[in-house]
């Protein structure tokens, strides 16, 4: 056992690009759906963004903080593949009653694809805090939009405090030069 540890080694950019290079073979062969791609880039991406975030922007990081990232990035997959499974059953229980129940399997496609909304909203927010004059007015005006239909539940989307005045980015917000948060 203790060989397999000392053989295992972090990988290098060589070794990730070969495996990106084979992933993206793969997916244009059929074999890796491309809404599936586009997750595990998201999920990689947002968790490099938010490390970035927390570490040189907010200072906030720390051991506790990235394995709760890594956890949670972890369940994201666990939840598409209980969706998946739940599809696949409810196929399965269909078939055994004589129905045809396909449409099931959409289930777990539905979910990889609010997963993947739910990323790049969140990359979209690193970025904002990393580079808000780079992050377009727009952009960010959608995403409070969003935030509010769903009474502020993604994740306290652009603005933590919602007040351009106090706001630890507001001599580089984009926002603020277009006229701050504070005219709804």
């Amino acid at each position: 056992m203790k060989e397999f540890f000392v053989a295992m080694r972090t990988p290098d950019a060589a070794g990730l690009s070969v495996s990106a290079f084979f992933t993206a073979v793969a997916a244009a062969l059929g074999k890796i759906p491309v809404i599936l791609i586009l997750f595990m880039a998201a999920v990689a991406i947002d968790y490099l963004t938010g490390w970035i975030k927390a570490k040189y922007f907010l200072r906030d990081w720390n051991s506790k903080t990235g394995l709760q990232g890594i956890i949670k990035k972890v369940m994201y997959f666990v939840m598409i593949g209980t969706a998946f499974l739940i599809g696949w059953g409810i196929k399965e229980m269909g078939a055994g009653a004589g129905l045809n129940l396909d449409f099931a399997l959409l289930i777990g496609w539905y979910v990889t694809a609010v997963m993947l909304v739910n990323e790049l909203t969140s990359i979209l927010e690193n970025l904002y805090v990393i580079m808000p004059e780079k992050v377009p007015v727009w952009l960010i005006k959608t995403l409070k939009i969003a935030d509010e239909t769903i009474e502020g539940k993604i994740n306290d989307l652009v603005c933590k405090n919602q007040n351009c005045d106090t706001c630890e980015l507001k001599d580089r917000c984009n926002l603020k030069k277009e006229g701050g948060t504070d005219e709804n």
